[in-house]
C-alpha cells in the first residue's frame, strides 16, 4: 500500500525523516512556496554508513519555484534543510520496500550441497502419480522405437548409393577398354571417295570397256 508524504522546510526549521521498516520513502516533487530564494539540501548515511550531505535543488521565485526530485530513501535516517528566505514544500509517498527474504532463499539454494540438491530431485519426482510416471515412460520406450525405425529405413538407401558407385566403376572401365581414334596428320590430304564420285566413275566405266573390247 502507498502513503502519501509531505513536509514543510524552512531555514529555520530542517525536516527530519524517519523511514518506517519494511518501506522506502520517494520524494518526488519540490516547490517553492514563499520567499525569494532557497537551497534545499538533503543529509543522510552512505552505503559505507559515512555521512553524506548535498544540495538536491535551488528554487527562485519567478524563476525556478518548482522542481522535480527523484530521491529514494530507505529505513537510513534523512534530514532536509533549506538555505535563504523560502519555504519549500516537499511531497512524495511511502511504498512497500522489496522483500529481503528473496536473498535469504537465494543464499540457501547457493549453499546447498550435491546431495542436498539430489534429495530434493528424488523427492520431487516421489510426489509424480504413479499413472504420469508410466506414460512418461511409454513416451521414452515409444521415442527410442521411432529411432530404430528411422534408421532402418536409411539403410536401403546407403546400399543403393553403393551399388551407384560399382555402376559407375564399370562404365569407367568399360570406357577404358575403347581404342582412342588416331589423329590426322597437319598435312595429310583426305582421301577421295571415288565411289561417290559420278565423273571419275564413268571414266573408269570407259576405261574398263576399252580393255575388253582390245581383248576381244
Amino acid at each position: 500500500m502507498v502513503h502519501f508524504y509531505g513536509a514543510h522546510v524552512t531555514e529555520g526549521k530542517a525536516v527530519s525523516v524517519s523511514v518506517p521498516e519494511g518501506y522506502v520513502l520517494n520524494v518526488v516533487h519540490a516547490s517553492l512556496a514563499s520567499g525569494s530564494a532557497a537551497v534545499l539540501s538533503v543529509e543522510t548515511t552512505g552505503l559505507d554508513q559515512s555521512l553524506v550531505k548535498v544540495v538536491v535543488g535551488t528554487l527562485r521565485a519567478k524563476t525556478c519555484d518548482q522542481i522535480k526530485l527523484d530521491l529514494v530513501l530507505g529505513a537510513q535516517k534523512a534530514k532536509f534543510s533549506v538555505t535563504g528566505d523560502g519555504v519549500v514544500h516537499l511531497s512524495g509517498y511511502h511504498q512497500p520496500g522489496p522483500p529481503e527474504l528473496v536473498e535469504d532463499e537465494a543464499s540457501e539454494i547457493n549453499r546447498l550441497s550435491v546431495a542436498d540438491l539430489t534429495d530434493l530431485i528424488q523427492k520431487a519426482a516421489a510426489r509424480i502419480p504413479k499413472e504420469h510416471a508410466d506414460e512418461l515412460e511409454g513416451e521414452e520406450e515409444e521415442d527410442e522405437k521411432n529411432q530404430e525405425s528411422t534408421t532402418q529405413k536409411k539403410r536401403p538407401h546407403e546400399t543403393t548409393w553403393d551399388q551407384d558407385e560399382d555402376s559407375d566403376d564399370d562404365d569407367d572401365d568399360e570406357s577404358e577398354d575403347v581404342a582412342p581414334k588416331v589423329p590426322r596428320k597437319p598435312n595429310q590430304k583426305p582421301q577421295a571417295n571415288n565411289f561417290n564420285d559420278p565423273l571419275k566413275r564413268k571414266r573408269k566405266k570407259k576405261k574398263n570397256k576399252k580393255l575388253f573390247q582390245q581383248q576381244q
